[in-house]
């Protein structure tokens, strides 16, 4: 069964897409407010798709079983997280993904340009993680890097190279 894990789930914005896609989604956020949106809007399932609801502390996944996630998606949140907090969730997402499965995680890429600098200042709230950064992280923890694409200017950001997508794969 694919069961698709979003976070931080936000409103649901993406939500609504990849419901399509899975059989069950566990949607998690920091925010109790985020999290009683999306069960106020998806329920307890909708169109053929279970979900489940996690407010996590911020820094660990304890919720969720190990092995038990195909596909691990983040969008628009990890560019500002710092790049400890991106450390630290790290060996959580390698534990929950299943042997085989995926992390699409759009995250910062402007500590290429500012390293040790400070979130607030920097363009877009931005955190210093750069692509590099991130690969490392990955690979200490035993994440294989399927790919990473910076995004810029021709993606509707304010600069070119300012973030980057990661797509991540846990070996079999």
């Amino acid at each position: 069964m694919r069961q698709y894990w979003i976070w931080p789930c936000g409103h649901g914005r993406n939500t609504e897409y990849l419901k399509r896609y899975a059989k069950q989604i566990s949607l998690v956020d920091v925010n109790k407010t985020a999290i009683d949106a999306c069960k106020l809007r998806f329920g307890d399932s909708m169109d053929g798709c279970k979900f489940r609801y996690y407010v996590t502390d911020g820094n660990h996944l304890n919720m969720i079983a190990d092995a038990q996630i195909t596909l691990l998606y983040s969008w628009d949140s990890m560019v500002h997280f710092d790049k400890l907090v991106v450390r630290d969730y790290m060996p959580e997402i390698c534990r929950v993904l299943r042997p085989g499965g995926r992390a699409f995680l759009h995250h910062s890429n402007y500590g290429a340009f500012c390293p040790n600098s400070d979130w607030a200042h920097n363009e877009g709230t931005r955190s210093d993680v750069s692509a590099p950064i991130f690969r490392d992280y990955a690979q200490q923890f035993g994440m294989r890097v399927i790919s990473q694409r910076l995004m810029g200017r021709e993606d509707g950001w304010g600069m070119d190279d300012i973030d980057c997508i990661s797509v991540l794969e846990k070996p079999a």
